[in-house]
């Protein structure tokens, strides 16, 4: 959910590649 977007929003952009990972796994839950 939104919560990635949060967590990452100024953690890490390093690990931008790894939110985008999971971002894409949820969409997939969704489909």
């Amino acid at each position: 959910g939104p919560a990635i977007f949060g967590a990452a929003k100024d953690s890490d952009p390093n690990r931008y590649d790894s939110i985008i990972q999971e971002f894409r796994a949820e969409l997939a839950k969704a489909e």
